[in-house]
């Protein structure tokens, strides 16, 4: 019998932050692959992301180059007593009881899209469905304009609206509204330095209130400040399909009554006064099935009350990258997924855990701690160390 036709050996499902890191780590190894981008060219929603200790260490081990663009677009605290400071938690709303880095989105994507070939990437690309040839032991993509492509492995990071996980999971994983949702904003430094004062406005802030916090920090080399409030209603459902959903700014004032006046001027001027619904996926399912496996929010995506979403993404990037490099041939392919999801799964599945945890604990909601701010410190500092001193290396081996 003859060899089948594969189109291509690795094929990314998905252009985003994961899903190029992960083509960086490929490119700096020589390996192969190709991406499959649903849009007509790279983007990302949203404006700011959190990189955290660990995630910063992630790009480094992906590519030396990837760091060192990451740290000429990155935006720190301007004031120097908050260089060793990550986020600063302060009260947001009256007291009932009397180092990471931020960076824009679309500057990460860049300077991810900088250190891959330009001939790699197909776009216009909306995978439809996947089957397995078990003949040939390849995968058949199926996209949404008719086209097949054959593959000998196949990386989901395709987000948390996953085609990819419909085959590794067959369909039993599905995103879950965590009763709460955010309004953003984006505001010029000089209007937020007016309304908060130079500190605040120059600063990462976490505001902590009842039910409720509303995160600051500034982004595109502290030209502007990303403001985001998220709003807990347990119990609560989220109406239709869609995960944006425009509301009214009374409504929103509402949502956001009793906070501290300078926040509040900053939403009714700035924001659009649209609603993100958030979603996370805790389950208990493998992240590969045969020569298919997924990365970052396609696998475990979670809320962004600890701003280590995206870094578990690098995570997943530099681990499937070495594995992907250290053992070619095709007949490891399955293998070498089982051995990333064995290392990969307990610990971004503990993160859903541990951000539920903390949206309940900054929302001062935590079991036992409350607004007690001498027992939140030290729930503070638990609920992070874990996260941000990891031995990614030594999870490498481990794999």
């Amino acid at each position: 019998m003859s060899d089948p036709q594969v189109d291509v050996p690795i094929a990314i499902i998905g252009g985003g932050i994961g899903g190029l890191a992960l083509a960086v780590s490929l490119t700096r190894r020589n390996v192969p692959f190709r991406i499959y981008e649903a849009v007509s060219k790279f983007s990302e929603i949203g404006a700011g992301i959190a990189c955290s200790t660990n995630a910063v260490r992630a790009l480094g081990l992906i590519s030396p180059e990837l760091l060192r663009g990451f740290n000429e677009c990155v935006t720190q605290n301007a004031f120097e007593s908050y260089r060793n400071t990550w986020f600063a938690f302060r009260y947001g709303q009256d007291p009932r009881n009397k180092s990471g880095k931020n960076i824009h989105r679309a500057r990460l994507l860049e300077e991810l899209v900088k250190l891959i070939p330009p001939d790699v990437t197909e776009f216009n690309k909306c995978l439809s469905s996947i089957s397995e040839d078990s003949t040939n032991n390849t995968i058949l993509l199926h996209f949404s304009d008719g086209t097949t492509i054959c593959a000998q492995a196949v990386i989901g990071a395709d987000g948390i609206k996953s085609k990819t996980r419909d085959f590794v999971c067959q369909k039993t994983v599905h995103p879950n509204y965590c009763s709460e949702y955010a309004y953003r904003a984006l505001i010029p430094r000089d209007a937020a330095i007016a309304i908060l004062g130079e500190e605040l406005a120059t600063n990462g802030q976490i505001y902590c209130g009842y039910g409720t916090y509303i995160v600051s920090y500034p982004i595109e080399n502290g030209a502007l400040v990303n403001i985001v409030g998220v709003i807990q209603k347990q119990g609560s459902t989220w109406p239709g399909t869609g995960w944006l959903q425009q509301s009214t700014k009374e409504a929103m004032l509402k949502d956001l009554e009793g906070w501290h006046p300078g926040l509040m001027e900053l939403f009714d001027k700035y924001s659009k006064c649209e609603q993100w619904a958030l979603h996370d996926m805790l389950h208990p399912y493998p992240y590969a099935r045969g020569q298919a496996c997924l990365l970052g929010d396609s696998a475990h995506a979670t809320t962004p009350h600890q701003g280590a979403g995206g870094g578990m993404a690098m995570e997943d990037a530099f681990i499937l990258g070495n594995l992907l490099s250290d053992f070619r041939d095709p007949k490891d392919y399955e293998a070498v997924f089982k051995a990333y999801d064995e290392v990969r799964r307990p610990r971004t599945q503990s993160l859903i855990v541990s951000g539920h945890e903390a949206g309940g604990l900054i929302s001062f909601m935590g079991k036992g701690v409350g607004d007690d701010m001498d027992k939140f410190e030290d729930a503070v500092r638990e609920g992070y160390f874990w996260i941000w001193h990891f031995d990614l290396e030594g999870d490498l081996e481990r794999a």
